[in-house]
């Protein structure tokens, strides 16, 4: 199944879109957020990933771990460094179960830290 996911503003400006599969209409955000890097990791050179690679990785063109890469994007959904709205509500675990049809809507919401808060 075909997933449409977006990266918006808290303006709802949208500033990235993919799409990513996954297996079946029933799923978790955790699948949601692996589809994800994995599809990142495809493709990531993009800016606007999700995920980063590390830095040293790149710059040695080395091979990045994928577990690693999605074990980082789950703790940073953990410590609320992103949210994500699906159909406009707030996923609230990891472990969520999530139905997906053609007009589910998902978007990622990076959280940007105040400077000197």
């Amino acid at each position: 199944m075909k997933l449409n996911i977006k990266d918006e503003t808290f303006t709802h400006e949208v500033y990235y879109e993919t799409t990513i599969d996954l297996e079946t209409e029933i799923t978790s955000v955790s699948n949601i957020i692996k589809a994800r890097v994995l599809k990142e990791l495809d493709n990531y050179d993009n800016p606007n990933n999700l995920m980063s690679a590390n830095q040293i990785e790149r710059a040695l063109n080395t091979k990045i771990d994928k577990d690693k890469q999605i074990d980082l994007a789950l703790k940073a959904f953990e410590n609320n460094s992103y949210f994500i709205l699906i159909d406009d509500i707030q996923a609230k675990s990891l472990d969520q179960i999530v139905v997906i049809d053609k007009n589910t809507s998902v978007s990622f919401m990076k959280l940007t830290p105040l400077i000197g808060g």
